[in-house]
Parts: C-alpha cells; structure tokens; sequence
C-alpha cells in the first residue's frame, strides 16, 4: 500500500513487480485483495473492439494495455468507464 500512497499516477502490475521483486502471478493475488476492499482500483482504458474481423474482445490485433492500479482515496468518484454503444 505504501508504493499507492506515493505514486502520483497509476501504477503498472510489471513496474511493481520489479520494485517488490514479486513474481506477477503472487502480486496480483494481493492487488485483488486491496481491490476488493476498495482501497485500490483498476484503471481500465476505453474498450477497443476489431473493426476488421468484428471480433468482440478476443481479437488478436488489437493492442491490450498493460493493467494499472491507483490509490482510492477518500471522497473519490468512481471512475467513469466508456462502453461500446449495445447493439
């Protein structure tokens, strides 16, 4: 918690595995932890479906970020995440 409370931006799961020194797989166990008890959240980007092949979400073309994590703090808004229209 303490590298969430310096941070003044998100946090990539592969930079705090290098500055813990933790394999990935143990590391996101604790981070869903700290999720679950809304002290930390995860920052997703605007979804991108294919518009080649209209492959919805598994489509091996398009670029998947790296997953980010921020401090919730005290009178935060959820986060507003962007949805493709319903079809």
């Amino acid at each position: 918690m303490q590298a969430f409370e310096q941070a003044d931006e998100t946090i990539r799961l592969d930079q705090l595995c290098q500055k813990l020194d933790v394999d990935p797989g143990t590391l996101d166990g604790m981070l869903q932890y700290w999720v679950r008890k809304g002290r930390i959240r995860e920052v997703q980007d605007a979804a991108l479906d294919c518009q080649a092949c209209g492959v919805k979400g598994k489509c091996p073309f398009v670029i998947r970020m790296p997953r980010r994590y921020e401090l919730v703090r005290e009178g935060d808004q959820p986060p507003v995440v962007c949805c493709s229209p319903q079809q």
